[in-house]
């Protein structure tokens, strides 16, 4: 117990400033990766918890461009490794080894980047109260570049996580939330470093520090991404039916903590499709992941314990405008969206006593529009103590009809002794 309470209040680490290039090649080459500080003890998460392992280590560099990491696991078999090639975001069932990084040291939200023994990239937001450090949402994708390696007694992986791909204070020195994990298959185990004792509530609020450290003072960075799609029919004829669709999206980095989205009528027709999902005899809404990139940033500040905000609500938007991110102490986000294909509700009726509840059917919602506007704001007092509102106004337009469903609201989410969370 004596070694787990060090442990936890020992879990700083500091990034090894690197003038020398550092190949992402899994091989940990470079003379840099001799001097950095180690993390050379993990700690069972699940199914146990507390249990030390010496059997991995991990390395922090930095320049000014990009965070560098190195983990080396030394204690398996290479033929008993679930490491397949795969496409992004589908490790979960591999050997993968990660981290968590929260910027804003806050314990609510992280950046989540995983790895897999053949290098295979996958990435999300962690959200306190609403994640699993294993199972969580991993629609959120960043630019990172990694390598793995497998050896003789287990596998190597490399990360550089430039700067540019999150967000953070603007600040000279930073000092950021990190958790280094490890997740195995078989037998299905999960550490951490530090220790993160699941007798406690939270998990971000457990970290360690990364820092302190210099970033680079951000520029304004601008995206702009044009689509152009066109459908032909009747190919066979001397005047096919073609039809042209045109649009734009802008990505506007403010500051290191803002980021401005704009789109005129986005194209997600690229989108990973949806999974499948029964429609019939539905006594719930159904709940579909939020995948399409103009929605994805920042999605993690809108977070309400009730969800009062469920973007995928939003079907077919022609034009939409957000702001996300920080400014001084407080979380913020602003969306209005104008959606040309509204959905209908799916449950028109109470199912314990049969009375219809008020929705918007299929006969409101056909050839109508609806315009969905959005303010959030979240402020962190204290060590996992949040206090934010939301102000939600949806209006349905057809023709002379108006319908509209507005939505205030406070919440509150604090941390009572360690056990308990109240919100």
């Amino acid at each position: 117990m004596l070694t787990l309470l060090f442990a936890t209040i020992a879990a700083a680490i500091t990034p090894t400033p690197t003038q020398t290039p550092i190949s992402i090649d899994g091989v940990f080459s470079e003379s840099s990766w001799d001097s950095a500080q180690v993390i050379d003890t993990m700690y069972g998460y699940a199914p146990t918890s507390g249990d030390e392992h010496q059997d991995i280590s991990a390395r922090f560099l930095i320049d000014e461009n990009a965070l560098y990491v190195a983990i080396a696991v030394t204690d398996l078999d290479p033929t008993s490794l679930n490491a397949p090639l795969v496409r992004r975001d589908t490790t979960n069932d591999n050997d993968w080894v990660g981290l968590l990084l929260d910027p804003y040291n806050n314990g609510v939200s992280a950046f989540a980047f995983r790895v897999n023994p053949r290098g295979v990239q996958a990435d999300g937001i962690f959200i306190e109260g609403k994640s699993h450090p294993v199972m969580m949402s991993l629609s959120w994708d960043a630019v990172f570049q990694s390598a793995g390696v497998i050896t003789e007694d287990g596998y190597r992986v490399e990360m550089a996580i430039p700067f540019r791909s999150l967000r953070y204070p603007a600040i000279e020195k930073q000092t950021w939330g990190v958790a280094v994990l490890r997740k195995q298959p078989m037998p299905w185990t999960v550490r951490t470093w530090p220790f993160i004792s699941t007798e406690k509530s939270g998990f971000l609020t457990q970290m360690g520090t990364l820092g302190p450290f210099s970033t680079p003072k951000q520029k304004m960075k601008i995206e702009i991404l044009p689509t152009t799609t066109a459908i032909a029919n009747d190919l066979s004829t001397d005047n096919p039916n073609t039809n042209l669709d045109a649009g734009v999206g802008l990505k506007l980095g403010i500051t290191s903590g803002l980021t401005l989205d704009a789109t005129i009528n986005p194209d997600f027709s690229q989108i990973e499709a949806d999974e499948i999902e029964v429609t019939t005899n539905t006594k719930v809404p159904l709940y579909l992941k939020e995948k399409r990139p103009f929605f994805l940033e920042g999605l993690d500040i809108f977070n309400t314990p009730l969800e009062v905000f469920y973007s995928r609500a939003v079907v077919d938007p022609l034009a939409g405008t957000k702001l996300t991110g920080r400014a001084g102490k407080w979380q913020i986000g602003v969306l209005s969206a104008l959606d040309q294909a509204p959905a209908a509700s799916t449950i028109q009726s109470d199912y314990f006593s049969g009375d219809s509840r008020n929705s918007w059917d299929s006969d409101d919602t056909d050839d109508a529009m609806s315009l969905t506007d959005i303010v959030r704001g979240r402020r962190t007092i204290g060590e996992g103590e949040n206090y934010g509102f939301i102000v939600a106004d949806k209006q349905l337009f057809k023709g002379d009809t108006r319908l509209y469903n507005r939505v205030i609201g406070l919440d509150v989410d604090t941390r009572i002794g360690e056990r308990y969370t109240l919100v």
